[in-house]
């Protein structure tokens, strides 16, 4: 499931079919840790999609086992899904980000998700602002991952605002590579794959170990991976590392 998240939001082939597979795994076992997770990737792919309807359709039957069995995350995930869809839904009680998401308590949520080292879900949070400010920090975040489809959702509502000049998409290079990295990106993917700290590669970088720790993070995500060491490997395995770089 994981994966196919990934794919979707990154907008890359086979992220839907790895969702419906998941789906199909999940309904045989009849648990809502099962079908309650891959029913909220699932709906996020519709929404990204602007397939409201399709949202409360899959996440409808497994709200409904959320809040029957007191699930209070999947409860508050799921009922952030059916809110973003236009289904009005009981508040939940939890302070879980969703809950806060859905209650339109977006800096909160933003700041919970930034503390627990999600940093898609922490642009999301931010790009629910009312202030184009934070929706232009929150594109910068969504460019750096990877986000195409968000990020495009998030143009057009700093569009519809009035913004004069919102930032283009990610530049030719980026797109070429097979990651999806940038040239930076690379450049600290190949340290990381030396076995650098993030202290020595804004040493050797000449920028700051804050500007190094979102790098390192967008690297993460855009890679589908959870540790440098994951990191490394997976690059080597699509080549995107330069000889000079390794």
């Amino acid at each position: 499931m994981i994966l196919g998240q990934v794919r979707v939001r990154r907008g890359e082939p086979g992220g839907d079919g790895l969702l419906r597979e998941a789906w199909a795994l999940a309904v045989d076992l009849r648990e809502l840790q099962r079908t309650g997770p891959v029913a909220a990737a699932r709906a996020e792919a519709a929404w990204l999609a602007g397939d409201h309807a399709a949202v409360r359709a899959i996440v409808g039957p497994a709200y409904e086992d959320a809040r029957r069995l007191g699930h209070a995350p999947l409860h508050a995930e799921l009922s952030y899904w059916l809110t973003k869809a236009g289904q009005d839904v009981p508040p939940s009680a939890s302070e879980h980000p969703y809950a806060l998401q859905a209650a339109g308590r977006w800096r909160e949520a933003a700041a919970a998700w930034q503390a627990a080292g999600c940093p898609y879900e922490h642009a999301a949070a931010l790009a629910e602002s009312p202030d184009p400010q934070d929706r232009l920090a929150a594109l910068a975040k969504l460019g750096a991952l990877g986000a195409a489809p968000l990020a495009r959702l998030v143009r057009a509502g700093l569009r519809e605002l009035g913004i004069a000049h919102v930032p283009r998409g990610p530049v030719g290079a980026t797109r070429g590579n097979p990651a999806g990295l940038t040239e930076r990106q690379v450049q600290v993917l190949g340290l990381l794959g030396q076995g650098c700290t993030n202290a020595e590669i804004a040493d050797r970088l000449v920028i700051s170990t804050r500007t190094v720790d979102s790098h390192v993070a967008a690297v993460l995500a855009k890679l589908g991976v959870g540790t440098r060491r994951a990191a490394a490997a997976r690059a080597a395995d699509l080549g995107v590392l330069d000889p000079e770089a390794r």
